[in-house]
């Protein structure tokens, strides 16, 4: 009776043992696994990382090959000093638009103040966005400059004198509306 009571006492005793050791080997197989995954993090990647940069653009189109000509400097850069000058008039004509919805706010007229609050809000999303694309431009200036320069263009070149300053007509109107359209 006593052998039978003793193997029954052992039973227990061995199977817990045995679901000891697997439990800590669990535990440390489930620690080598996470060390293993935290090591290896994904990369998460935003529409940053994925859109173009103003070089890579510039660079895609040839306009930073260092073999162009003086007259092919001179000639994109000239164009995007225009395109600057564009977006800069329209910040500027955005902001006097704005600042006359804000007025028109203030009158008093309830339904011209709301109308002229919407109008408000519009036009700093507007204005958000072609500063953006100003910016975009003044950086894209700066590289075809640089890489002007590091051609061995004389000053002329690089820093060219515009012509004609750019002015704001209907003809043009529609980048502003292809602008807006973008976002």
């Amino acid at each position: 009776m006593r052998t039978l009571l003793a193997a029954l006492l052992a039973v227990p005793l061995l199977a817990a043992a045995s679901s000891a050791q697997s439990l800590a080997d669990a535990a440390r197989q489930n620690r080598q696994e996470k060390a293993q995954t935290t090591s290896k993090a994904a990369k998460v990647f935003t529409s940053d990382d994925l859109s173009p940069t103003p070089e890579s653009e510039l660079a895609g189109q040839g306009m930073l090959d260092p073999s162009q000509t003086p007259d092919q400097w001179r000639h994109n850069i000239l164009e995007e000093k225009k395109r600057v000058r564009y977006y800069q008039s329209q910040v500027d004509l955005l902001s006097t638009q704005q600042g006359f919805a804000a007025s028109m706010e203030q009158s008093g007229n309830a339904t011209q103040s709301a109308q002229a609050a919407q109008m408000t809000s519009f036009m700093a999303k507007t204005i958000e966005r072609a500063e953006l694309n100003l910016g975009k431009e003044k950086t894209k200036l700066d590289i075809l400059q640089e890489g002007a320069r590091k051609a061995g263009m004389p000053s002329t070149v690089y820093d060219p004198s515009s012509p004609t300053p750019v002015r704001f007509s209907h003809s043009n109107a529609g980048v502003l509306r292809d602008m807006h359209s973008q976002h």
